[in-house]
């Protein structure tokens, strides 16, 4: 029997951001093990979020694990910022890295971060094996999106993506997220999924 180690993560787009150090401490004392933070550029998706200096600050006041999500489309310039920045994840997108993603998972390692790969909705899952497969750089988790990503709050799920999830888990059972999950390729130990509406609950223990 296999198992899968099973972690949460708070998506910090969410939050309220005019006092982000304080929710994210609040999402450390409920139990989430580490914070997803997305990076857009405005380019490779319309919205604009955040950068290096906010991952920063956010490390300074939690020390937590930070997962960046990187929806850009030049992921190879943020590697060394991010490294910077103390970001613990960097999972950059495949549609943006076909002619590079060897150089760029080599970057990342080096610089202490784990390398992870993901795929938009309308991306066939197949693209992201030889990044799994690789013997000398291989990922080390795939990013599934469920959305079409861009704003955070009111995509709708797309059930045609659980697909993936089996064609990248096989035999592993995975319960799913709202708006985008993440799973391990097989004989990883990590499944992480975002959560979302726990920003809306006072009480976020519930």
């Amino acid at each position: 029997m296999k198992f899968i180690e099973l972690k949460l993560i708070q998506a910090m787009e969410c939050a309220d951001l005019s006092n982000l150090g304080y929710e994210a401490e609040r999402m450390i004392k409920a139990g989430f093990n580490s914070l997803h933070i997305d990076i857009s550029d405005g380019h490779f998706v319309d919205n604009i979020t955040v950068g290096p200096s906010v991952v920063e600050s956010l490390w300074k006041r939690t020390k937590a694990n930070l997962e960046c999500h990187l929806m850009v489309t030049d992921p190879l310039r943020y590697v060394e910022p991010l490294a910077k920045a103390v970001a613990s994840g960097f999972t950059f997108h495949i549609e943006a890295s076909k002619g590079n993603w060897r150089e760029l998972v080599r970057k990342i390692k080096a610089k202490g971060m784990r390398p992870a790969v993901a795929l938009k909705a309308e991306t066939p899952v197949e693209e992201v094996f030889p990044l799994v497969e690789d013997d000398e750089y291989p990922v080390d988790m795939v990013l599934i999106m469920t959305v079409e990503h861009g704003f955070g709050k009111g995509e709708s799920f797309m059930p045609k993506m659980c697909r993936a999830f089996f064609a990248t888990t096989a035999s592993e059972g995975l319960s799913l997220m709202p708006r985008c999950s993440s799973v391990c390729p097989p004989g990883k130990a990590l499944v992480l999924g975002k959560v979302f509406q726990v920003f809306f609950k006072r009480n976020i223990g519930e």
